[in-house]
């Protein structure tokens, strides 16, 4: 089994660009790796009924994102002997449309491998960790999302 490279962070608000090239260029110098991906996930506009979607307002459980993240990590790099690294930030608070809520990072020897880690990570994410969004919309209304 790998040796397990991660980090995983919850940050107040929307994910900015400093903290996306900090993600990124923290791994700059590693020369072992040949291949990076990146996801990177932003509120969106949309224009549902009764009202578009303004921000999503993030709550998480901080010690069971842990957890969770901890499971999920020794699972994909279980599966993908080619990934030699995980980097994740989520938002938590209220973001605005347009902005981003998730980074995910994923490093490695090989592409093909690194392609599918990455969609397999944003999946599990998706899935099962503990955060909650409810979408607060133009109208001043608000909704959970399942």
């Amino acid at each position: 089994m790998n040796k397990m490279n991660q980090t995983i962070k919850l940050i107040d608000g929307p994910i900015g660009n400093e903290a996306i090239n900090t993600e990124i260029f923290q791994t700059s110098e590693d020369t072992q790796n040949g291949a990076y991906a990146l996801f990177i996930g932003r509120v969106r506009a949309d224009d549902e009924e009764p009202s578009p979607v303004e921000a999503i307002e993030y709550s998480a459980y901080p010690e069971m994102v842990a957890i969770v993240m901890g499971e999920l990590s020794e699972e994909l790099f279980g599966h993908y002997s080619h990934l030699t690294g995980l980097r994740v930030l989520h938002s938590t608070g209220r973001v605005r449309a347009g902005e981003v809520s998730l980074l995910v990072m994923v490093t490695g020897r090989h592409r093909t491998q690194i392609f599918e880690a990455l969609s397999s990570c944003v999946e599990l994410i998706k899935d099962r960790l503990p955060v909650w969004k409810k979408e607060l919309l133009a109208d001043g209304s608000s909704r959970w999302i399942e």
